[in-house]
């Protein structure tokens, strides 16, 4: 899908970006993170929970982030292509993680692990429709050779700065405020930059001739598959191949952390 970059990106866009960049990846290492510590410190000690809860929540991400992705390649709507899925998206992921601690009112424990099994791969749709799928592909609209370079810069910093606040500053919130008021002023914080950034996002405008797709849905999302695909981006591939790798043992770290 081709596009016609901003050849300058305006302070609104460079605000836009760092808000829905920083606060996304402080919601998913809160995730990664914090929501195993409450299953195991408010539901149950077993570790099975949290195993089905990760292995649930990955899955979700993944077929999530390649069907929204295409689907927000092929949105028209006078309100752009991203920023529906984004402006939306990130207001239900807030209010999916407001909610999230609720299910440890339910007193039933069996009841109480599915639920939370439930309410994690719900927040991962959210997360993953809104960060993974709709606005990493605006980044890459909005992006030229010239600032490439300084987009990538922004998102990689948002990354370690969320590692820094889900490691520190969100611990030290839980000891003083509690699982549930944290994740109540996580979610808010969200929702507030969801609807404020969302907003003010700019969308690309499409060439006219693109005005309408002129393939299938599902001819789209089945070359995400085609083997062909595979073989005219070997080396993307192969590279994608190495940071799964690498990216899979930090993570694993990560959530035993």
């Amino acid at each position: 899908m081709q596009t016609s970059p901003l050849s300058r990106l305006s302070p609104r866009t460079w605000f836009v970006m760092v808000a829905l960049a920083l606060t996304g990846q402080i919601a998913w290492a809160v995730e990664n993170s914090w929501f195993n510590t409450f299953v195991y410190d408010t539901i149950t000690p077993d570790p099975r929970p949290v195993a089905w809860m990760v292995a649930a929540s990955a899955i979700i991400a993944t077929l999530t982030t390649l069907f929204m992705g295409t689907l927000s390649d092929r949105k028209r709507s006078r309100w752009g292509r991203r920023r529906p899925f984004i402006l939306i998206g990130y207001i239900l992921w807030g209010l999916s993680t407001v909610l999230f601690p609720t299910v440890a009112y339910i007193k039933v424990t069996s009841l109480a692990i599915v639920m939370v099994v439930v309410a994690d791969s719900i927040m991962t749709f959210f997360g993953s429709t809104a960060n993974d799928a709709a606005f990493s592909a605006w980044t890459t609209d909005i992006a030229t050779s010239e600032t490439r370079g300084r987009v990538e810069g922004v998102l990689n910093l948002s990354v370690f700065l969320a590692q820094i606040v889900a490691m520190v500053a969100a611990c030290m919130l839980i000891d003083s405020l509690g699982y549930f008021t944290f994740f109540y002023l996580l979610g808010g914080i969200v929702i507030m930059v969801g609807l404020v950034a969302g907003s003010l996002l700019q969308d690309i405008q499409l060439p006219l001739e693109s005005a309408e797709p002129k393939r299938s849905f599902l001819s789209e999302f089945s070359e995400l598959f085609d083997i062909n695909t595979l073989k005219e981006n070997r080396e993307l591939f192969i590279i994608l191949i190495f940071i799964m790798l690498s990216s899979k043992s930090f993570a694993s770290l990560w959530r035993s952390g």
